[in-house]
């Protein structure tokens, strides 16, 4: 990590979603169902997607989006273009990229979550539940791009409860998806203290990671630290 940090580019991230996954590090984990993929953690917290499970990428793509709005006082729509996005994410300016960000955007509409008990907000929740985009729309004659956030997404972002800082060039430069979900989870697990203890099992879950045994999953988490 560099000494000095580039604040313009530090993303407010409400750490319910650093500590649960918004996106997959593997995307065979979450389960099918008959209406798209679910994915379960023990605390009650449920992911669903009604199309493809979002992956690095797709979380590359949300965080800029959510740098934009951040920008823009926490603007609920960012307005874009694609060359835009592709080109400061740094992924190839052509019409494989081009399609690639039109289909996260495909996913992130899809993808709803829900949590029953006590989010990091210190409230306790009988149930709640909502989604991350709201819609998208790609201006013919502009190529304006134009997405649309939900509110109550946004307003978990924007600091409701407890919150840590992510760096999106750091996020963006990470070069696997296990570091990238590490990155996640530790910045959120090193909140106000210096180490952090785990059971390596327990960490796989976290994650998630498909590997069940200590033997095979201390090796990989070695290689992604």
């Amino acid at each position: 990590m560099n000494s000095k940090i580039d604040k313009k580019n530090l993303i407010k991230h409400n750490i319910n979603f650093l500590e649960y996954p918004l996106w997959f590090q593997d995307d065979k984990f979450a389960e099918r169902t008959k209406d798209g993929f679910s994915w379960r953690d023990i605390e009650g917290y449920v992911f669903h997607s009604g199309y493809k499970v979002p992956v690095k990428t797709d979380a590359t793509f949300l965080l800029y989006f959510l740098l934009q709005s951040q920008r823009n006082n926490y603007a609920e729509e960012v307005v874009l273009t694609r060359y835009q996005v592709i080109k400061e994410c740094e992924l190839g300016l052509n019409s494989k990229w081009y399609k690639r960000l039109e289909e996260s955007l495909d996913r992130w509409l899809r993808v709803d979550v829900a949590f029953k008990g006590k989010f990091f907000d210190g409230k306790e929740y009988q149930h709640i539940g909502f989604h991350i985009i709201e819609s998208w729309k790609l201006e013919e004659n502009t190529n304006i791009l134009r997405i649309k956030f939900s509110s109550d997404f946004l307003a978990m972002m924007k600091g409701k409860g407890f919150f840590k800082y992510v760096n999106f060039n750091e996020f963006k430069a990470l070069k696997t998806s296990l570091a990238t979900r590490l990155y996640e989870i530790l910045s959120k697990s090193f909140y106000h203290r210096e180490t952090w203890p785990i059971n390596a099992i327990l960490l796989a879950k976290k994650i998630p990671m498909r590997e069940k045994y200590p033997a095979h999953i201390i090796p990989k988490i070695r290689t992604a630290l």
